[in-house]
């Protein structure tokens, strides 16, 4: 779980506990001690440095903060574009908004392949094309589909409803390919540019974005 349950503590008084103090996930030194001020609760530190090196944008409302993270983006997916990176956010409907946003940013630019087609999933229709962003939010075993994965969409036939998308996979490998037709009736299934902050928990991404609103704790 997420918090520790009571149990952790009649252990550690049982047989002793040891302490992680070395952050190895972040590789920049002013991010590692940030990740060690938010544990150990100096957040004034912390956000204070975010702020410093130019990680936080401050916007007078949530429509100009919006923008400002999609301008963001843009700029940064055009200077690296190999890069991992993704958005997050605190409900679905901001999901849905910035995925839309995101999404018109590549096909303007041309890096969609062909005509949208729009598919069924279970948050509504939506168009999709070669090259977008999915992620699943369902689990179909028999697929080989498991919620949370994110991957590229590569095959698209819009006559059948037949979807061919390549699983993301560590930095030389090449990710294992899932496929689906509207007759398997699978529908969990959304852009994946964007995604709650429960989909990003345990991921190792070279570039992440939050679109902060009222919702935070």
């Amino acid at each position: 779980s997420i918090e520790r349950g009571g149990l952790f503590t009649e252990l550690r008084q049982a047989h002793g506990s040891a302490t992680l103090t070395e952050v190895t996930r972040q590789r920049v030194d002013w991010q590692r001690q940030a990740a060690r001020d938010l544990a150990e609760g100096r957040f004034d530190a912390a956000v204070a440095a975010f702020d410093h090196h130019d990680a936080v944008t401050w916007r007078t409302d949530q429509d100009a903060s919006r923008a400002a993270l999609v301008e963001q983006w843009k700029a940064d997916t055009a200077k690296d574009p190999k890069a991992s990176r993704f958005v997050f956010a605190y409900t679905n409907e901001e999901v849905d908004q910035l995925n839309t946003a995101l999404r018109q940013v590549r096909r303007e630019r041309g890096e969609l392949g062909g005509p949208d087609a729009q598919l069924a999933t279970k948050h509504g229709s939506a168009a999709f094309a070669v090259g977008d962003r999915v992620q699943f939010t369902d689990t179909a075993k028999k697929l080989g589909i498991y919620n949370g994965t994110v991957g590229t969409l590569i095959g698209l036939d819009a006559r059948t409803g037949e979807v061919a998308v390549r699983l993301d996979a560590p930095a030389g490998k090449a990710g294992r390919i899932v496929s689906w037709s509207a007759a398997d009736g699978f529908e969990g299934f959304r852009h994946g540019y964007v995604g709650t902050i429960y989909k990003g928990q345990g991921k190792t991404l070279d570039h992440t974005y939050l679109l902060h609103t009222q919702h935070w704790r």
